[in-house]
Formats: structure tokens, C-alpha cells, sequence
């Protein structure tokens, strides 16, 4: 996914069908690809891509007009910064909102974020985009 060789939830959960599984279930837990998958089974007895079955019958029902699996050059200013926490200055883990320096971790522009696409990619957790304002 992350090299780009895998495009669509079908190539994803077609790759995904080919692993072994890493333990048995029921003995151990982690997260897994289950929304990938659940989002495939939607496609097929749908007969629609994913994001288009969600705009269509879950999104625009609700009123959520600017949720979406893609955020494009138009709407790259709607994305709000990330940061992470510098653990080589913080002086008291109890007092972590209070005394720790933040450093932003996903570039100086809106279109800089790994959240920003210049391409709709609907796979492996990606997420989904929306605002309190109009969803």
C-alpha cells in the first residue's frame, strides 16, 4: 500500500487473502484489516466503490457533505496540523500536556500531509475525511 503498488480495497483484500495468518485466533489480538475487508464486502453486494456507496447512502442522507476519503487540492486547507510529542523534553510524564515541547509532523503546508492526496485512494485504514462544519 504504502508504495503505491496497491491502488483499490479489491487489490488489497485480493493481496490481503494470500497472507498467513500470524497466529491462531482466539489466542492472541491485535488490530487487524477487518474495516478493509468489511469495506470490500460493501463493493461487492453493492456494486459501487466504497466512498461512492457511503456518499450516496450514509453521507449525503445525513447532511455530511464534506466527508470524504479524499481531501484535494480545493479542500487541502480544511486539514488541521498534526504533532508529536519531543520525549527528550519532557520533565514530568504526570505533567505531559503542560511540559512537553510539540514538534508538527506533517510538513509546513496543508498540502505537505501525508493526509493530503493528489489521488483517491480508498484502502488499508486510510480514513475518512470530514469537519464539524457541514461533516
Amino acid at each position: 500500500v504504502d508504495s503505491g503498488r496497491i491502488q483499490t480495497l479489491r487489490e488489497f483484500c485480493d493481496a490481503l487473502s494470500k497472507l498467513p495468518l500470524r497466529f491462531q485466533p482466539g489466542t492472541q489480538w491485535m488490530y487487524s484489516h477487518g474495516v478493509d475487508v468489511a469495506g470490500r464486502v460493501i463493493e461487492v453486494a453493492s456494486g459501487r466503490q466504497l466512498d461512492v456507496f457511503l456518499r450516496e447512502e450514509v453521507f449525503q442522507p445525513l447532511g455530511m457533505t464534506r466527508t470524504t476519503f479524499f481531501v484535494g487540492r480545493d479542500r487541502a486547507q480544511d486539514l488541521a496540523a498534526m504533532y508529536l510529542v519531543e520525549k527528550d523534553n519532557i520533565v514530568d510524564e504526570e505533567k505531559l500536556g503542560a511540559m512537553c515541547k510539540l514538534r508538527r509532523c506533517d510538513g509546513a503546508q496543508p498540502e505537505e500531509s501525508r493526509w493530503f492526496r493528489s489521488s483517491k485512494r480508498v484502502l488499508a485504514g486510510g480514513g475518512i475525511m470530514g469537519s464539524c462544519q457541514g461533516g
